[in-house]
């Protein structure tokens, strides 16, 4: 079965989310004294809240991308539609109170008297840049990674396909095998009893020819004896003949 990632996405969104609706807090109650000594603790407050703003929109971007996915092929990761939509009315749920909390922040504060935006300003400028750039690149490498993954998982279902009819066909021949050898085994057991029965046959023969050629021989010598006494009284008679 292929790996959900909703889970993991799912817990982060939800911290995410209520660090967003902590620091929606925050600077709510921070904004009701609009007065100039507080101003530089109402606009870290506010770019606090942004940050967590767009952190949590990026959360719920990868939620509903994970959403989307395990909703092509639900029977991969085992879920049914009951699981489906309930995720998807999570999402839907995040979004709404995301659409809430981006109405909070508003314009960023600004003092009333006049200075320039010193060092520090520019520095946390450069540091959410650069933040913003480390989060695209981790999204990029997080959707090549389960592009590989998702591929990873065709082709070792086609492997296992491939093995399974591997399977079937080995079981086939076995069967066939076997039945072989089993005619091969009666064949030489009829051979063997033809070759008893032939057997058996050509030694009845050999006694049948045997008693055949002793009669024979019998007849032939008393058929002698009876030519030669018939001859003897002939050749007496014509003597007593001719005397």
């Amino acid at each position: 079965m292929a790996t959900d990632p909703y889970h993991s996405f799912a817990a982060e969104l939800r911290n995410s989310l209520r660090s967003a609706q902590e620091l929606a807090g925050t600077y709510s109650k921070g904004s009701a004294s609009s007065t100039n000594t507080n101003t530089d603790s109402r606009r870290a407050a506010h770019d606090a809240l942004v940050d967590a703003l767009e952190a949590l929109e990026a959360d719920i971007a990868d939620v509903r991308e994970s959403v989307n996915v395990v909703s092509r092929s639900p029977e991969r990761f085992g879920l049914d539609e009951q699981e489906l939509g309930n995720r998807r009315r999570f999402v839907k749920d995040c979004e709404e109170q995301f659409k809430r909390l981006s109405k909070v922040p508003g314009e960023r504060p600004t003092t009333t008297r006049k200075y320039a935006p010193d060092a520090g300003d520019a520095d946390a400028d450069l540091e959410r840049g650069a933040s913003r750039g480390d989060d695209d690149v981790e999204a990029f490498e997080r959707e090549q990674q389960q592009s590989l993954l998702a591929q990873q998982d065709n082709t070792l279902s086609l492997i296992g396909r491939s093995l399974t009819s591997l399977r079937t066909q080995a079981s086939a021949f076995g069967t066939e095998i076997a039945e072989q050898v089993e005619l091969v085994g009666a064949l030489d057991s009829e051979v063997d009893t033809s070759q008893s029965r032939l057997k058996r046959a050509m030694g009845r023969l050999d006694e049948i020819a045997r008693r055949s050629d002793d009669r024979c021989g019998g007849w032939c010598v008393w058929l002698l004896v009876v030519v030669s006494a018939w001859g003897r009284v002939i050749r007496f008679s014509w003597y007593c003949l001719v005397a």
